[in-house]
Protein backbone atom coordinates (compact mmCIF):
# COMPACT_ATOMS: atom_id res chain seq x y z
CA UNK A 1 0.00 0.00 0.00
CA UNK A 2 1.33 3.41 -0.92
CA UNK A 3 -1.10 5.90 0.56
CA UNK A 4 -4.73 6.12 1.58
CA UNK A 5 -6.78 9.19 2.36
CA UNK A 6 -9.99 8.72 4.30
CA UNK A 7 -12.41 11.25 5.72
CA UNK A 8 -13.41 10.50 9.31
CA UNK A 9 -16.11 12.65 10.87
CA UNK A 10 -16.21 13.62 14.51
CA UNK A 11 -16.51 10.47 16.56
CA UNK A 12 -20.17 10.49 17.50
CA UNK A 13 -20.24 6.73 17.87
CA UNK A 14 -17.86 3.80 18.01
CA UNK A 15 -18.15 3.14 14.26
CA UNK A 16 -15.83 6.08 13.43
CA UNK A 17 -13.16 4.72 15.77
CA UNK A 18 -13.51 1.21 14.35
CA UNK A 19 -13.13 2.60 10.83
CA UNK A 20 -9.92 4.39 11.78
CA UNK A 21 -8.40 1.32 13.45
CA UNK A 22 -9.32 -0.90 10.50
CA UNK A 23 -7.43 1.44 8.18
CA UNK A 24 -4.36 1.37 10.40
CA UNK A 25 -4.52 -2.42 10.78
CA UNK A 26 -4.87 -2.79 6.99
CA UNK A 27 -1.67 -0.84 6.46
CA UNK A 28 0.21 -2.76 9.15
CA UNK A 29 -0.86 -6.11 7.68
CA UNK A 30 -0.04 -5.11 4.08
CA UNK A 31 3.60 -4.16 4.65
CA UNK A 32 6.68 -5.16 6.61
CA UNK A 33 7.73 -1.51 6.76
CA UNK A 34 6.70 0.93 9.48
CA UNK A 35 3.76 3.16 8.61
CA UNK A 36 3.53 6.94 8.87
CA UNK A 37 0.29 8.44 10.17
CA UNK A 38 -0.63 12.06 9.46
CA UNK A 39 -3.80 13.56 10.87
CA UNK A 40 -5.10 16.86 9.53
CA UNK A 41 -8.37 18.71 9.13
CA UNK A 42 -10.15 17.99 5.88
CA UNK A 43 -9.72 20.68 3.24
CA UNK A 44 -12.76 22.76 2.52
CA UNK A 45 -13.88 21.82 -0.98
CA UNK A 46 -16.03 24.95 -1.13
CA UNK A 47 -12.90 27.03 -1.85
CA UNK A 48 -12.10 24.79 -4.83
CA UNK A 49 -15.68 25.00 -6.06
CA UNK A 50 -15.53 28.78 -5.71
CA UNK A 51 -12.38 28.99 -7.83
CA UNK A 52 -13.81 26.72 -10.51
CA UNK A 53 -17.03 28.73 -10.62
CA UNK A 54 -15.13 32.02 -10.76
CA UNK A 55 -13.09 30.91 -13.79
CA UNK A 56 -16.15 29.44 -15.50
CA UNK A 57 -17.87 32.80 -15.08
CA UNK A 58 -14.77 34.67 -16.26
CA UNK A 59 -14.89 32.68 -19.50
CA UNK A 60 -18.60 33.40 -19.91
CA UNK A 61 -18.07 37.10 -19.20
CA UNK A 62 -15.28 37.36 -21.79
CA UNK A 63 -17.59 35.81 -24.42
CA UNK A 64 -20.39 38.17 -23.37
CA UNK A 65 -18.16 41.25 -23.74
CA UNK A 66 -17.08 40.07 -27.20
CA UNK A 67 -20.68 39.44 -28.30
CA UNK A 68 -22.13 42.69 -26.96
CA UNK A 69 -19.24 45.13 -27.43
CA UNK A 70 -16.73 43.45 -29.74
CA UNK A 71 -14.08 43.56 -27.00
CA UNK A 72 -11.34 40.98 -27.30
CA UNK A 73 -9.53 39.95 -24.12
CA UNK A 74 -8.94 36.72 -22.28
CA UNK A 75 -10.10 35.50 -18.88
CA UNK A 76 -6.68 36.14 -17.31
CA UNK A 77 -6.66 39.79 -18.45
CA UNK A 78 -10.22 40.20 -17.18
CA UNK A 79 -9.26 38.62 -13.85
CA UNK A 80 -6.78 41.44 -13.20
CA UNK A 81 -9.48 44.08 -13.80
CA UNK A 82 -12.00 42.00 -11.87
CA UNK A 83 -9.77 41.81 -8.77
CA UNK A 84 -9.40 45.58 -8.66
CA UNK A 85 -13.14 46.08 -9.10
CA UNK A 86 -14.50 43.37 -6.81
CA UNK A 87 -11.80 42.76 -4.21
CA UNK A 88 -9.90 46.02 -4.00
CA UNK A 89 -6.24 46.91 -3.82
CA UNK A 90 -3.41 46.92 -1.34
CA UNK A 91 -1.92 50.18 -0.15
CA UNK A 92 0.17 51.92 -2.84
CA UNK A 93 3.94 51.54 -2.50
CA UNK A 94 6.72 53.45 -4.20
CA UNK A 95 9.21 51.21 -6.01
CA UNK A 96 12.11 52.69 -7.98
CA UNK A 97 10.38 56.06 -8.02
CA UNK A 98 7.05 54.73 -9.32
CA UNK A 99 3.87 54.22 -7.37
CA UNK A 100 2.59 50.66 -7.63
CA UNK A 101 -0.87 49.53 -6.61
CA UNK A 102 -1.42 45.80 -6.50
CA UNK A 103 -4.89 44.31 -6.69
CA UNK A 104 -5.67 41.98 -3.81
CA UNK A 105 -6.00 38.29 -4.57
CA UNK A 106 -8.93 35.93 -4.13
CA UNK A 107 -6.62 33.98 -1.81
CA UNK A 108 -6.92 36.94 0.59
CA UNK A 109 -10.63 36.12 1.01
CA UNK A 110 -12.13 33.58 3.35
CA UNK A 111 -14.90 31.31 2.08
CA UNK A 112 -17.71 33.62 3.22
CA UNK A 113 -16.08 36.69 1.62
CA UNK A 114 -15.47 34.73 -1.58
CA UNK A 115 -19.15 33.71 -1.71
CA UNK A 116 -20.21 37.35 -1.25
CA UNK A 117 -17.82 38.45 -4.01
CA UNK A 118 -19.26 35.80 -6.37
CA UNK A 119 -22.78 37.03 -5.61
CA UNK A 120 -21.81 40.64 -6.35
CA UNK A 121 -20.11 39.52 -9.58
CA UNK A 122 -23.23 37.61 -10.66
CA UNK A 123 -25.51 40.59 -9.92
CA UNK A 124 -23.33 43.09 -11.76
CA UNK A 125 -23.00 40.79 -14.78
CA UNK A 126 -26.80 40.34 -14.85
CA UNK A 127 -27.18 44.13 -14.95
CA UNK A 128 -25.23 43.95 -18.24
CA UNK A 129 -27.57 41.17 -19.43
CA UNK A 130 -24.81 38.57 -18.91
CA UNK A 131 -26.48 35.63 -17.19
CA UNK A 132 -23.94 33.21 -15.76
CA UNK A 133 -24.49 29.48 -15.76
CA UNK A 134 -25.16 27.92 -12.37
CA UNK A 135 -23.95 24.31 -12.46
CA UNK A 136 -25.56 22.78 -9.39
CA UNK A 137 -22.39 20.95 -8.28
CA UNK A 138 -20.40 24.21 -8.13
CA UNK A 139 -23.02 26.85 -7.50
CA UNK A 140 -24.44 25.41 -4.28
CA UNK A 141 -21.00 24.84 -2.74
CA UNK A 142 -19.53 28.13 -3.94
CA UNK A 143 -22.25 30.66 -3.28
CA UNK A 144 -24.30 29.24 -0.43
CA UNK A 145 -21.82 29.42 2.41
CA UNK A 146 -22.32 27.05 5.34
CA UNK A 147 -19.99 27.76 8.26
CA UNK A 148 -17.29 30.23 9.15
CA UNK A 149 -14.17 29.04 7.33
Amino acid sequence: MDKRTTLINKATNQEDGKKLWSIIAGFLNASDKPIKITVEEANDTRRKAQNRLLWLWHNEYVIHRYNCAGEVFGPLAWHEVFKDQFIGTDEPVKIKGKWVVRAKSTTDLNVKEFALMLTKYEVEAAQEQCLFSQPIDLYMKAVFKQGDR
